[in-house]
């Protein structure tokens, strides 16, 4: 693993290639693809991305709860 990537990046990611934290993801997840996979290839395939690869499944995961916690609760719980 690079040193220079946060663990907690790579762990985040890895949880979302295990499960969509809302349980139904939606059809264009980009993490979707990758749930199919045994934990090993998830976590090996985690631990091995470039850390900008890293950051746009972060930052598009981040979008999606926004939107759907604002359309399911009428706010979200992040900024």
């Amino acid at each position: 693993m690079p040193a220079l990537i946060s663990q907690e990046k790579i762990v985040s990611v890895l949880g979302l290639f295990i499960k969509c934290p809302l349980e139904k993801p939606l059809d264009d997840c980009p993490a979707n693809k990758f749930r199919i996979l045994s934990f090993n290839e998830k976590y090996q395939l985690a631990l091995n991305m470039k850390e900008e690869d890293l950051d746009v499944i972060i930052s598009k995961h981040k979008r999606c709860l926004r939107i759907r916690e604002k359309e399911l609760y009428g706010k979200s719980s992040i900024n």
